[in-house]
């Protein structure tokens, strides 16, 4: 059990992120470190500040995930279906679903990602051209949240 104050935001390239750079966008990280009382592994999560015109290239995870929209407007793709989402709104990204996003506004907007696991796999299947990404997409990559926020 713990309880984590002052997330530490970042730049989200600063976190070793398989995701496009976003040199404009914040990332902090939440996982319970633990305590003699125990600790919750099955779960995690992402705090992002997108700036506009920030991408989410299509990707996918081996585990289930809810991203929740603080503010701000997020047009994203889940699979074959895209929408916008805002303020209030969750959706629900099954396991290995092809899913991705774009802050289409004039200005930063916040949402929360959780996932059902502190280990997050993430496999690229697109390249984010509109920022002039080198890299081509890449097999799974994994995340440990807890690790990662040891090193921060």
């Amino acid at each position: 059990m713990a309880i984590l104050r002052n997330l530490r935001y970042k730049a989200v390239s600063d976190w070793g992120s398989p995701f496009s750079p976003r040199p404009n966008s914040r990332l902090a990280l939440a996982a319970d470190p633990g305590d003699a009382a125990g600790r919750v592994q099955s779960l995690s999560m992402f705090f992002e500040v997108v700036a506009a015109g920030d991408v989410g290239a299509l990707h996918r995870h081996p585990t289930d995930e809810a991203i929740y929209i603080e503010d701000g407007e997020l047009e994203v793709r889940i699979g074959d279906r895209v929408e916008m989402i805002g303020p209030g709104d969750v959706a629900f990204v099954p396991r290995t679903v092809p899913h991705g996003w774009r802050n289409l506004g004039p200005s930063a907007l916040r949402f929360r990602a959780v996932f059902a696991s502190d280990l997050i796999g993430m496999e690229r299947l697109a390249r984010t051209p509109e920022l002039d990404e080198k890299p081509d997409p890449q097999q799974i990559a994994w995340i440990d949240v807890r690790a990662a926020l040891t090193r921060s």
